[in-house]
C-alpha cells in the first residue's frame, strides 16, 4: 500500500568520499545494496562498496565492506566502479567496471557474493578485451534456470559503441563467448532484467538524428522489438 516497513536510515556515513550509483538485489530475506565511492586519491580513487540488509532493516554486516576485485592475474589495488547486481541460486552477483592487468581500459568483472556476504574465491571476466574498454555492465537473471544474463557497452576508438552480452549457467565455470546485441547501429547504455522464466535486454542505439530503443529477450536478440 506505499508505506514504510523500514524508515529511511543512513546506509554509510562517509563525510569524506562520495558515494553514489546504489544498486539493489533481494534473495530470500537477504538483500544487498552496492554502491560505487570515489575518495578522490587518483589514480585508484573508484572502489565498489556493499552492504547486506535483512527484510526488517538489520544490517547483517558491521559494516560495508568492498568489493575486491578478483578477475584473474589483476593486482588488487585497481579502480573499480559502475556497479550492478543480481540475484543467484547461492546468492548475488555483481557486475562492475574494473581495472584489469595488462588492459588499457576498464574491463567487466563479475564477483559472486554469498547471501551472507561473504565474498567467493574467483571473479568473472566475461569477455577480456586489452585493448578496448567495456564499461556501463548490468546483470540479470532468469529465475528459472538460474542462467545469468551480463551487458555492457564496448567503447574502441574510431568505431561505433556496441552493445554486449554474454551469459553463464548456474554453475558454470566460465561465460559463453559474448555476441554483439545488434550490428550495425551505435549503442549505449544497456539494462538486463530477470523474470521468473526469461531475462530481457533493453538499450538505445542511434536512429537518425535521435536514438530509439530496442527490447528483446535475451536468449533471443536476432529480432528486438523497438
Amino acid at each position: 500500500d506505499g508505506s514504510h516497513l523500514v524508515l529511511p536510515f543512513l546506509l554509510h556515513d562517509s563525510p569524506w568520499y562520495n558515494e553514489l550509483d546504489p544498486t539493489v538485489a533481494v534473495n530470500g530475506d537477504n538483500i544487498v545494496i552496492a554502491w560505487q565511492q570515489d575518495d578522490g586519491q587518483f589514480p585508484n580513487n573508484l572502489s565498489v562498496f556493499y552492504q547486506v540488509l535483512s527484510k526488517s532493516g538489520e544490517l547483517q554486516l558491521e559494516s560495508p565492506a568492498e568489493l575486491p576485485v578478483l578477475a584473474p592475474d589483476t593486482e588488487p589495488d585497481v579502480n573499480s566502479w559502475m556497479p550492478s547486481i543480481t540475484s543467484s541460486a547461492d546468492g548475488f552477483e555483481i557486475a562492475t567496471a574494473s581495472g584489469a592487468t595488462g588492459a588499457q581500459g576498464f574491463q567487466v568483472t563479475v564477483t559472486s557474493v554469498d547471501a551472507d556476504g561473504s565474498v567467493g574465491e574467483k571473479a568473472y571476466l566475461p569477455d577480456f578485451q586489452s585493448e578496448i574498454s567495456q564499461v556501463y555492465p548490468t546483470i540479470g537473471t532468469d529465475a528459472l534456470s538460474q542462467r545469468s544474463y551480463v551487458a555492457w557497452t564496448r567503447t574502441e576508438v574510431g568505431e561505433d559503441d556496441r552493445v554486449m552480452l554474454a551469459w553463464r549457467d548456474d554453475g558454470a565455470a566460465e561465460y559463453e563467448p559474448a555476441i554483439e546485441a545488434l550490428k550495425g547501429v551505435s549503442t549505449a547504455n544497456p539494462m538486463v532484467g530477470g523474470g521468473e522464466s526469461v531475462a530481457f535486454l533493453a538499450f538505445d542505439a542511434a536512429a537518425g538524428a535521435g536514438r530509439d530503443v530496442y527490447v528483446a529477450e535475451a536468449g533471443w536478440l536476432d529480432d528486438p522489438c523497438r
